[in-house]
């Protein structure tokens, strides 16, 4: 509620009296119009943009035994990241889930892999681009589960490197 608080007292007053905002997505842009009700002349997107190191040449041919699930982005409330490791509990086929990223949940989220006994779910932390790009070529599917986003980077990078992406429907991931 005081992240609310703030965004409506601070936030908005602070975008209204901006002489540019710039959004990253076309959507973010009208979400700080709406919500915001920033002036639309003054809002302007600038799409994320990718790496030259995250784009493969090498197509894609084998799924792994177990399925590798990869999550990359921060450990925070947004995110949802339980919605996956609950997911993960209840997989039928064999599959590991590699979340990648920190942040204030971290903790509350490996305690639950440990309350629901998985295996099969890898914290690794927050990496570096090299890292990342490794992260992609070794796994089989990107996961995203947030309840809202604006236009995720990993996102982009897992397209870029060629793996697939399965995400919740909500603006900024479709």
């Amino acid at each position: 509620w005081l992240f609310l608080l703030y965004k409506w007292v601070v936030w908005g007053p602070f975008l209204r009296r901006a002489q540019r905002v710039v959004a990253c997505s076309r959507e973010m842009k009208q979400i700080v119009i709406d919500k915001y009700h920033v002036d639309q002349q003054r809002v302007v997107v600038i799409d994320n943009a990718v790496g030259e190191g995250f784009f493969s040449s090498v197509p894609r041919r084998a799924v792994h035994q177990p399925l590798r699930v990869l999550s990359i982005g921060r450990l925070a409330s947004q995110k949802r990241l339980e919605r996956l490791i609950t997911a993960m509990a209840g997989m039928e086929i064999p599959a590991s889930l590699t979340i990648a990223g920190d942040g204030e949940d971290r903790e509350t989220l490996e305690s639950m892999v440990r309350r629901l006994g998985l295996r099969n779910v890898t914290f690794v932390g927050k990496k570096g681009d090299s890292e990342m790009q490794e992260l992609h070529r070794t796994h089989d599917v990107f996961a995203i589960v947030s309840d809202r986003e604006g236009m995720p980077l990993a996102v982009l990078e897992a397209m870029a490197s060629g793996l697939p992406v399965v995400a919740t429907d909500v603006e900024g991931l479709r």
